[in-house]
């Protein structure tokens, strides 16, 4: 009886041991150590970006939102497999833009995309106006086609 006694006070010690050991490695872990001062980088002071400066940001990056296509139309001549588009391009930026692109993704009649083309245009488009565009003509569409999509796939601001 004396050895399974001196067996469970050993147990017990070891058990103890271990769980204080454990302790002690997770205080270690979660002890915050001070940061040197050296290494703690001033930021700099912040300053404010003119709203101007924000509003060109946006006409640069989202050419889309501010070139609008309005008045669109389009004839369809399956036997010839031709298309020809007319639009007008309206410009709501307070910017000029140049190298404009349009897009136009030819769909079925269940709106699946058959093909999609993208034209340059070559004039530039002035700040706060519109431009009537007649006559762009798309050759080799694919047969089936019911609807086409148009849309501003990019254009750069005119500095």
């Amino acid at each position: 009886m004396n050895i399974t006694r001196w067996i469970w006070i050993a147990a017990s010690v070891l058990l103890s041991a271990c769980a204080l050991i454990l302790v002690v490695i997770i205080r270690e872990q979660t002890v915050v150590k001070p940061i040197p001062p050296a290494a703690i980088e001033q930021a700099p002071y912040f300053q404010k970006r003119d709203p101007n400066d924000r509003i060109l940001a946006n006409f640069k990056k989202y050419p889309d939102r501010y070139i609008l296509i309005v008045d669109e139309s389009w004839r369809y001549d399956p036997v010839a497999r031709q298309a020809t588009h007319s639009l007008t391009l309206q410009n709501n930026a307070t910017v000029a833009y140049s190298g404009i692109e349009l897009r136009f993704s030819y769909e079925s009649a269940r709106g699946k995309i058959l093909d999609t083309r993208t034209v340059p245009l070559s004039d530039p488009l002035p700040a706060s106006s519109k431009k009537v565009l007649k006559g762009i003509q798309m050759r080799d569409i694919p047969p089936g086609t019911k609807s086409v999509v148009t849309a501003v796939a990019g254009a750069s601001v005119v500095q």
